[in-house]
């Protein structure tokens, strides 16, 4: 379906580099990470499959027992750590999310969530060539969604950290422990090996005996998850904690990795803990950070549980009541 392009109604703007506000000049309600400091967020929690998990990294293993006319067989491996152990690759959660919220909110009303081609937008808005003038655009034109995540025009306020794998060990039935026959099991990788027919790609043609062998990681491992954001408004934190906690959804659950279709790629979410730097803090948190020697989004104030779960809750409760009040 085809996005209506929203141009900026700004003419004439200069081409010097965007000037940042000054201390009495007033930014609106859609301040971008770069903007003057509002606030900075850590979230922690965790994700746990509830069902197979496949996230392929590309390149192939094998294991010792699973072998073809004595040749060892290719399996498509999973995207793994320093450690050898699973691990989900921020970018690949940071797409999904997107994705997923894009399709919830894309209906959700004005400013909510879109996806415009920004190429087109240039080539038929000459002025939007000119850094000043998408800096405007990101704050009066675009959706909730792209100041999040981002566009060409201008950084999005929200990153997501690697997962690493939070599971030491997982307890299997003694029957598949071993690591030489099917399944395959491998205790350091936490994977066993599934099977599925494999299709020629475009003509969607199975090939005859060929078969694709890949690493699955069964349900009960968990995975550690960090996002940080920066100017974050009550909306969009609202957006964000609504995203996460639909990996919690029997519904319509946010799913990652392949074979969503066979339900692969269900995960538990629960958020763990938060933290918060404001800009009433902020001189103190620069200090302790010359004497601690920590930057960036470590060093911020872990918030109690009340004030957690008041904050989640504020943030749900604002993005209802705009999602109820839009036509």
């Amino acid at each position: 379906m085809s996005k209506k392009i929203h141009k900026s109604k700004k003419k004439g703007v200069a081409s010097d580099p965007v000037k940042q506000p000054e201390k009495d000049e007033p930014m609106g309600d859609n301040p971008l990470k770069g903007d003057r400091f509002r606030n900075r967020y850590r979230l922690e929690g965790k994700i746990t499959t509830r069902c197979p998990f496949h996230l392929g990294s590309g390149s192939i293993t094998h294991r010792p027992g699973l072998l073809n006319d004595e040749e060892p067989v290719d399996i498509s491996a999973i995207a793994t750590g320093l450690n050898n152990r699973p691990v989900i690759p921020g970018s690949s959660l940071r797409g999904a999310l997107r994705n997923y919220l894009l399709e919830v909110f894309s209906s959700g009303g004005p400013g909510m969530a879109w996806d415009q081609d920004y190429k087109d937008l240039v080539r038929t808005t000459p002025e939007l060539q000119k850094q000043a003038a998408q800096i405007d655009f990101m704050r009066t034109q675009a959706s909730i969604l792209e100041r999040l995540f981002g566009t060409p025009f201008a950084e999005g306020k929200i990153e997501i950290w690697d997962g690493e794998c939070m599971t030491a060990n997982l307890s299997v039935d003694p029957s598949i422990a071993s690591g030489d026959k099917p399944p395959f099991w491998n205790p350091t990788r936490l994977t066993y090996v599934a099977k599925s027919i494999a299709i020629e790609p475009g003509a969607r043609v199975v090939l005859e005996q060929r078969l694709f062998h890949y690493e699955v990681v069964p349900p009960g491992v968990s995975f550690k998850i960090t996002l940080t954001g920066q100017n974050l408004t009550d909306m969009e934190l609202g957006m964000i904690l609504f995203g996460l906690e639909a990996f919690n959804s029997m519904i319509w659950p946010l799913t990652l990795g392949a074979d969503e279709g066979t339900g692969f790629g269900k995960f538990q979410f629960e958020l763990s803990k938060v933290y918060r730097l404001k800009k009433s803090d902020l001189s103190a948190w620069v200090a302790s950070a010359l004497q601690h020697n920590h930057a960036g989004y470590h060093g911020l104030t872990e918030l109690p549980t009340e004030t957690t779960r008041n904050i989640v809750q504020n943030a749900k409760n604002f993005l209802r009541s705009t999602m109820g009040g839009a036509s």
